[in-house]
């Protein structure tokens, strides 16, 4: 296995524990111990043995494994690169994330009921959704900026709780479910399109439906607006870019902005540095 991030102990975190890493694997080891791991599968296909049961998993899906329950990860697919970013912490740490309750459990539940379910096949928007929040961790996990613990804190937080909002809609009934297909629809297409000048009034044209229900579904269920959503999926997709070492002057415009100062602004306003700095800080040997 290689690991590109690995963090088994934060002592400045009240001395509870969490990893964080990125996987090529093959065959993994059999894990069995005290900590909630969240696996996140990005490509390629693999089998999970979770205790007695086997489970055949691809793209987009989060495998969700309570303490203590023994499991194994093997490669399937030889065509492609079998990948996933997988996040594991303590009980103790999950119960003392900023604004801990019982919502942070349903998957615990769900995962400790008769009939188990550890497998859970996202959407790729949902996916995506999920995994812009693992890279804002990575971020601020290599950042020295004040307050890092803190906010690594609250990044788990957001990570642990939108994982169980999504799971719990996809176990809801059909009206939530259509509730849910618009959302995705709506990311789907704006992920689509970045490179285009999207605006509220052509989404509505497009979902035939009304600005206002655009404007409050995005606040509803992203807590910012539509605006500020765009910006910051175009900036996730410039700031991977420039960990590709794809030149500045061709990568902002090909997601969207429109003009150098517009993006050099909202890219250090969410990112605290240049993108210039970002590209020297980020273009480096990956450690094995």
């Amino acid at each position: 296995m290689n690991r590109l991030y690995s963090f088994p102990e934060m002592p400045d975190l009240t001395g509870e524990n969490f990893e964080l890493r990125l996987n090529n694997c093959t065959t993994r080891k059999t894990v069995s111990d005290n900590y909630y791991e969240f696996c996140f599968f990005s490509s390629g296909r693999a089998s999970f043995a979770i205790g007695s049961r086997k489970y055949n998993v691809a793209a987009n899906t989060v495998i969700l494994i309570p303490p203590e329950i023994s499991h194994t990860i093997t490669s399937t697919d030889s065509s492609s690169a079998c990948r996933d970013i997988t996040l594991r912490i303590t009980p103790g740490f999950l119960h003392s994330l900023p604004g801990y309750s019982p919502d942070y459990d349903y998957f615990i539940h769900a995962a400790g009921s008769a009939d188990a379910k550890y497998i859970y096949p996202l959407g790729s928007a949902a996916f995506h959704s999920i995994c812009s929040r693992l890279f804002d961790l990575l971020q601020e996990i290599n950042c020295n900026r004040f307050g890092k613990e803190t906010k690594i804190r609250l990044c788990i937080s957001e990570i642990i709780f939108d994982l169980n909002r999504i799971i719990y809609e996809l176990d809801t009934p059909d009206k939530m479910k259509e509730h849910l297909q618009l959302n995705n629809g709506l990311i789907q297409y704006i992920e689509r399109h970045l490179n285009e000048d999207l605006t509220i009034d052509q989404l509505a044209r497009t979902f035939y439906i009304s600005r206002s229900q655009i404007l409050q579904t995005f606040k509803k269920n992203f807590g910012i607006t539509v605006h500020q959503y765009i910006t910051k999926r175009r900036l996730e997709m410039c700031r991977k870019a420039l960990c590709q070492n794809t030149t500045i002057t061709k990568m902002f415009r090909q997601y969207g902005f429109r003009d150098y100062t517009s993006f050099y602004r909202a890219f250090k306003k969410e990112y605290g540095i240049s993108p210039k700095e970002y590209k020297i800080s980020h273009i480096q040997p990956v450690q094995i």
